[in-house]
């Protein structure tokens, strides 16, 4: 009996074993959370620098290279009788412009402007040369810019100048200013200026008003 009740025992120990054995695996759990972010690293050494980039090509010359006087008028004494022209009345008068160099007299484009009473009334704005019947005599007003100076004049082409008198005009000057507007060499006539979307042609024909919007030149003041 002793025996058959270890045969039995050993019996049940291989039978539980065996079913211990052919127990299929479960299926995996679910992930667990993700732990927390650990700290940043330091940071790595400077990189070498690059290569300086190539220089870009010049620009065109903009607006900010104008020259512009403010407006000024002349009294009658300073319009003097000259033989500027022969076979003329011609009365002239000089105006110091520093800032006219011969480089612009040679290169550059000069504009000059008339106008009347220009601070008050502006009813008129006219660029040089002018050109107008006055008593019955041509009148032509109109300018010569050398180094460092404008010359003015008026000529007077007519015989009734002389029963009229010179003076007569002249003292009516009085009521008028100039303006000069020199842009300097370096552009192309057909090309535009600056950022202006104009050529120069264009801007030659423009009235002083017009001018000095597209310039962004103030209506009084000059830039030298």
């Amino acid at each position: 009996m002793k025996l058959f009740g270890k045969i039995s025992m050993i019996c049940v120990l291989f039978t539980i074993m065996t079913t211990i054995g052919c127990v299929k695996e479960g299926p995996a759990g679910a992930t667990g959370p993700a732990g927390a972010t650990g700290p940043a690293g330091a940071n790595g050494a400077p990189g070498t620098p690059g290569a300086p980039g190539a220089t870009g090509a010049t620009g065109p010359a903009g607006s900010a290279n104008v020259i512009y006087s403010d407006w000024f008028a002349f009294a009658a004494s300073n319009w003097k009788d000259t033989l500027l022209f022969v076979d003329y009345n011609v009365s002239r008068a000089i105006k110091l412009a520093p800032s006219l160099t011969a480089t612009h007299v040679s290169n550059g484009v000069i504009m000059c402007y008339m106008a009347y009473k220009p601070a008050t009334a502006q009813q008129f704005f006219t660029q040089l040369p002018f050109i107008y019947d006055y008593n019955q005599s041509n009148v032509q007003v109109n300018y010569i810019p050398q180094t460092g100076k404008f010359t003015y004049y008026w000529v007077y082409d007519g015989n009734n100048v002389a029963a009229n008198g010179i003076n007569s005009s002249l003292n009516l000057l009085a009521d008028y200013s100039f303006r000069y507007v020199i842009i300097p060499g370096g552009v192309k006539a057909s090309g535009f200026v600056g950022e202006t979307g104009f050529t120069l042609d264009q801007l030659k024909a423009m009235p002083s008003y017009q001018l000095e919007k597209v310039l962004k030149i103030p209506t009084t003041g000059s830039n030298f």
